[in-house]
């Protein structure tokens, strides 16, 4: 069983030009959480494993100065993940599914234009390919990635950048 505390700070500041006009954007991230991953079974090519992940999120988004509330969140959620790594020789396949949870602890969820509480699910699909080119090594990399929620989400979880295996 392995456990990670994690704190992530990430701050945005990107001009955007329009052509008659310029206007800024900024903001900024603060994440905190924690995350155990236990290992279902570990093979000579694969590894099968659980994770549960509790995580806090607090995000300030600014448009020309002012505050855009509906899309700045404070939120707590709580996702429990399955994931599966195949290795192939020159390939392999990761399969990963997700269940995330809006929840109203520490306070997430409240002044929310947007009601933090959601459930969310997610899956992940990878293959790998690598093809000796030469000296060279060609590399072909597929990925498929989708999530379902029946509530609107906020915006900080309506589209995210999955993490390659």
């Amino acid at each position: 069983m392995e456990l990670f505390f994690f704190l992530e700070l990430f701050f945005l500041s990107v001009p955007n030009s329009v052509d008659t006009s310029k206007a800024e954007q900024s903001g900024h991230t603060k994440q905190t959480g924690l995350k155990i991953d236990y290992m279902l079974k570990r093979g000579e090519n694969f590894i099968s494993s659980l994770s549960v992940q509790a995580e806090k999120l607090i995000n300030k988004h600014y448009f020309q100065n002012s505050f855009v509330d509906i899309q700045s969140a404070n939120l707590t959620t709580l996702s429990l993940g399955f994931n599966h790594l195949q290795l192939f020789e020159n390939k392999y396949l990761f399969f990963d599914l997700n269940y995330e949870q809006g929840l109203p602890w520490f306070g997430g969820m409240q002044n929310q234009v947007l009601q933090g509480k959601f459930k969310k699910w997610s899956v992940e699909l990878q293959y790998q390919h690598r093809y000796p080119l030469n000296a060279s090594v060609l590399r072909l990399h597929h990925q498929l990635a989708m999530h379902y929620s029946r509530e609107r989400l906020p915006s900080i979880k309506q589209t995210e950048k999955h993490k390659s295996a």
